[in-house]
């Protein structure tokens, strides 16, 4: 016999215990398949506008930084999960994938070998990047535009009183998101921490900040998720480790690369 302790009751999802494993497998193959056209169709539209400007392309990097959680939401739906636990490691898997390729290995791809070292092209646009997460992030939270949307907007066009009094529930809090936030921001950081070292300070600013801005918006803001077990912290532990293992494998690259000029050493001589 195989025991293990069971999960709470408001964590379950009723609805989908009868799914088969063939069913969830089929299911999470095909929203991965989906989420991969995310990347490449988010990939796409953050070259086209590093065309324009790198300014454009890290507005465009932080916007589908913000919308990742709502479309991976509307993916895991798809999915028939026998636990909200499995539902948010789901959800956290994909928006993981999204925010890192988006964020970090976007912009070192499409970046010409020999502009690395460019202060106005990839270093502006990391420099770019670190403030937009230091402001952008914490003032959108802060502003809570979609509660307000939901309470001024929606609420008030309702039928009647209870479908009305639905509108005004909070957002409810993701650990999943939290984490997504924090190992996307030290990726980052370490991928480019060899060309831009302020990276670290940057990052150690915005980790503070998002202390405080969930501390406030858990006590104030959001309201409590259904209850889930330890698997989430011990699932990003292993993100963690992939983050320190790409950034030995990036600082490598770098310091190997260095000065970015394209030349190799030869034996002929320049007469």
């Amino acid at each position: 016999l195989e025991f293990k302790e069971p999960d709470e009751p408001s964590s379950i999802r009723w609805n989908d215990l009868n799914a088969s494993k063939m069913t969830r497998f089929v299911q999470r193959v095909g929203t991965f398949a989906l989420s991969c056209l995310i990347i490449v169709a988010g990939g796409y539209v953050v070259s086209i506008a590093r065309t324009r400007s790198f300014f454009l392309s890290s507005i465009v990097i932080i916007l589908i930084n913000i919308i990742a959680p709502l479309l991976t939401k509307i993916l895991t739906n798809l999915e028939s999960h026998q636990s909200q636990t499995t539902f948010v490691a789901s959800s956290y898997l994909k928006v993981t994938a999204i925010r890192w390729t988006n964020t970090a290995i976007v912009s070192l791809v499409i970046v010409p070998f020999t502009d690395i070292l460019d202060k106005d092209k990839l270093i502006q646009s990391v420099f770019t990047l670190f403030t937009l997460e230091l402001i952008m992030r914490p003032v959108l939270q802060m502003v809570d535009w979609m509660g307000h949307l939901k309470r001024h907007i929606i609420a008030p066009r309702q039928p009647d009183q209870r479908r009305m009094n639905l509108w005004f529930k909070p957002a409810p809090y993701s650990v999943g998101e939290r984490y997504t936030d924090i190992t996307k921001l030290l990726f980052f950081t370490f991928v480019y921490c060899t060309i831009f070292p302020l990276g670290f300070f940057f990052a150690a600013v915005c980790f503070f900040v998002y202390y405080w801005i969930d501390k406030f918006s858990i006590l104030r803001t959001w309201r409590q998720g259904p209850k889930i077990n330890a698997d989430i912290s011990l699932f990003s532990t292993y993100f963690l480790f992939l983050t320190l293992l790409g950034y030995a494998f990036i600082a490598s690259f770098m310091y190997s690369s260095f000065p970015f000029d394209d030349a190799c050493a030869t034996d002929e001589s320049i007469p």
